[in-house]
């Protein structure tokens, strides 16, 4: 879309679209590769309108795997991966979630340092 001055008008959609394209990009897969993707998802999918929107995608090496429902495919091929990396994807999550992050105090400390309370009760003022 334009404006009347010439100018491109972009909405939010094509923002997140590009912005997808623009990780992908970065990721390692080349443009060419990318608008071949894109391709193949429009007869996998007929009902996905704007996939870098709608979809979540992720580069591995020179394959754009899609994240849907639970399963992960090939992009290009339409070929379902055996690795469940959805499946992985949430266990990491569940790890990460259930995970306390230390404070700065705790960071470097050595356990078997005699003055360990005293140097940590210290540094918290």
């Amino acid at each position: 879309m334009q404006t009347p001055g010439g100018h491109a008008r972009y909405s939010f959609i094509d923002l997140i679209s590009l912005k997808t394209a623009s990780r992908l990009i970065d990721a390692g897969v080349s443009v060419q590769r990318i608008r071949q993707c894109l391709q193949s998802l429009s007869r996998f999918l007929p009902n996905t309108d704007t996939p870098l929107q709608e979809l979540s995608l992720v580069a591995t090496g020179d394959v754009v795997l899609v994240l849907r429902s639970g399963a992960a495919f090939d992009a290009l091929t339409g070929q379902e991966w055996i690795l469940q990396v959805a499946d992985l994807e949430r266990e990491a999550r569940l790890l990460l979630s259930d995970r306390e992050l230390p404070r700065q105090g705790e960071l470097f400390r050595n356990p078997a340092d005699p003055n360990l309370e005293k140097n940590y009760r210290t540094s918290q003022g």
